[in-house]
């Protein structure tokens, strides 16, 4: 490609669920917006990709193709108990499909993509900033919303306090004759995290989250040999946590999802907080005019932790009281009564 490119009042870093969400509100109020991302679409997703249903329902845009399969219930087993049912109406998504369909319907409401484009780096040049591409190109707007994950370039440039990090190793394994009827969750006797088993249409997706960096091979082929599956190599990521009220980005350029670090720390889920930051993230510049957006995005974020679960701090007390109660609800309860909230998130 040659050329300079157009300015755009918004660039739009990272076309996953928070960029889409963010680029879809913006161009809706009439935003010239420009959509990039790294990758080529459609791309390989690991994601164990279970929602709450009612979170699935509010998302402005799925497709049919991108929906699994639908349970009433999942079965949660506690370290030192039984596994039982607990009800949850849950949606399982297929997030190649997802994202990819999420893409198209933006570039089909008049959202610029580009796709295999690699920004690694932004700064202000008077009143634009400037990001520049590993292919050489810059591309100037008025602000930028930079949801391109946890290993977020435009991050690491800004030089934020560092979040708190977490792991997932995660498979997919053939389905056998005896797959499973609905999800299993699995918390651990002897590390602060969880397996998951989501049968899906041909495939299981099998994984292990953990908020210790350390061991997670041996944590997850453990978990693999204990539901009587073969061992098999998983792919790890790694997944930030927000401390406090870290900052989610500066002057113009604010942080969404993954690279905001807004997983939900109990579970490592951030399909649905990526949902709402970009909404979010948009909203902000809405408000304000690209002035100075950051202090009503971050008001925004400060809803997602006004309940408990959302904190890392609850995340450490429910692994450390975990194997004192046979039950999830029991183990909830004991917190609730320490003023905690019953947890809401994706897995």
């Amino acid at each position: 490609m040659s050329g300079p490119d157009p300015e755009w009042e918004v660039l739009v870093i990272g076309a996953g669920p928070a960029g889409t969400a963010a680029a879809m509100h913006l161009q809706k109020n009439g935003i010239s917006t420009c959509l990039c991302d790294k990758a080529a679409f459609p791309r390989p997703k690991s994601c164990g990709g279970l929602l709450e249903e009612q979170a699935f329902r509010a998302v402005e845009h799925t497709s049919p193709g991108s929906f699994i399969a639908r349970y009433s219930e999942v079965d949660v087993c506690m370290p030192h108990g039984p596994c039982r049912q607990v009800e949850a109406a849950t949606i399982l998504i297929d997030r190649t499909r997802f994202d990819g369909d999420r893409l198209r319907y933006c570039q089909n409401q008049g959202v610029t993509i580009r796709e295999g484009a690699v920004a690694v780096a932004v700064w202000q040049e008077k009143d634009q900033l400037i990001t520049s591409f590993r292919d050489g190109r810059d591309i100037r707007s008025r602000a930028v919303i930079a949801a391109d994950g946890s290993g977020s370039l435009i991050r690491k440039g800004l030089q934020l306090p560092p979040c708190a990090m977490a792991i997932t190793l995660q498979a997919e394994i053939p389905t056998g004759p005896d797959t499973l009827r609905r999800p299993l969750i699995r918390f651990f006797a002897d590390n602060p995290g969880y397996g998951w088993i989501f049968p899906g249409r041909t495939m299981l997706n099998v994984g292990v989250y953990s908020l210790h960096n350390r061991g997670v091979n041996t944590l997850f082929q453990n978990f693999l040999k204990t539901n009587s599956l073969p061992p098999c190599s998983g792919k790890g990521s790694f997944v930030l946590l927000r401390r406090g009220s870290a900052p989610a980005g500066s002057g113009r350029i604010l942080l969404a999802g993954d690279a905001a670090g807004l997983a939900n720390p109990l579970t490592g889920g951030g399909i649905q907080a990526a949902l709402y930051s970009g909404r979010a993230a948009a909203a902000a510049l809405l408000q304000t005019g690209a002035a100075q957006p950051l202090p009503h995005y971050e008001a925004l974020l400060a809803r997602l932790t006004e309940r408990s679960f959302h904190r890392l701090s609850f995340a450490r007390q429910f692994y450390q009281s975990a194997h004192q109660h046979q039950t999830y609800q029991g183990c909830l309860a004991a917190l609730k009564r320490k003023k905690a909230v019953r947890p809401r998130g994706s897995y």
